[in-house]
């Protein structure tokens, strides 16, 4: 048992069960227990050495009730916790000199360790910290790469845009279905010409994904079809509009 704080010593009363959580006191034998001191028969005598010692004041710090068994009068002592952690606290058994001691004799070893070898640890850690840090700059750089190269990719990818026929098929119902979702979702909008339709003109947007190839057209990279809904939710959402299959030329 190695206890150095009022907190640890509260704990510990508690955690071995001596503790009268009605009251919060705990009774004085248990205390001397808990303590490690050896009282044999003269519980009252040690116990009032111990309050003498602590300077502890009646009915601030403990409380005494009288029980009596028979023709036999004894006296129960009772200790606010604030006193019991103090008396735990400062209680010197041989187990509370061994901790103590224990406690010393390793501060003594720390102390006594050459620096020479402490400046070689350090210095392994540091490698090891470095070595760490190697790795996880490698993986990023990698990562990035990577980023850079699927960038790329994209970049010659849209150097060879198609029609959205081209990547959805001959119908034309779908094909004007994916337009108007892409309207919606902000990639192309409509051009008027002589306050007519005439065909799509790419937002900023739409420009990640596609070019501008005439005044009315614009082409899709392929990849496109991975943000666009599925055929048979396009296929729902012409007819829902009332859109018709027809021939279709270049969209």
């Amino acid at each position: 048992m190695n206890i150095t704080t009022l907190d640890q010593a509260a704990k510990h009363l508690m955690e071995v069960g001596v503790v009268d959580f009605n009251t919060m006191t705990v009774e004085g034998k248990q205390l001397l227990e808990v303590c490690g001191y050896e009282f044999g028969k003269d519980q009252k005598k040690f116990l009032d050495r111990l309050i003498s010692r602590h300077e502890f004041e009646f009915n601030k710090d403990f409380t005494i009730d009288t029980i009596v068994e028979g023709n036999i009068k004894r006296n129960v002592y009772h200790f606010t916790m604030n006193a019991a952690n103090h008396t735990l606290l400062a209680a010197m058994t041989e187990k509370g000199k061994a901790a103590r001691q224990e406690a010393i004799d390793m501060k003594v070893a720390i102390d006594s360790v050459p620096m020479e070898m402490v400046e070689r640890m350090m210095a392994s850690l540091a490698d090891k910290l470095t070595e760490r840090a190697g790795v996880e700059m490698a993986k990023l750089a990698h990562s990035k790469d990577s980023e850079i190269k699927e960038r790329n990719e994209l970049i010659i990818k849209k150097s060879q845009p198609v029609s959205l026929t081209k990547i959805l098929g001959n119908s034309h119902k779908v094909v004007q279905a994916a337009n108007l979702w892409l309207e919606e979702s902000g990639y192309q909008t409509v051009r008027f010409k002589d306050g007519k339709r005439k065909g799509w003109a790419i937002t900023d947007d739409g420009r990640e994904l596609g070019a501008q190839v005439s005044e009315c057209s614009i082409f899709w990279v392929p990849d496109i079809k991975r943000i666009l809904p599925p055929v048979s939710e396009l296929l729902d959402y012409a007819e829902r509009l009332g859109l018709k299959d027809m021939k279709s030329g270049v969209v």
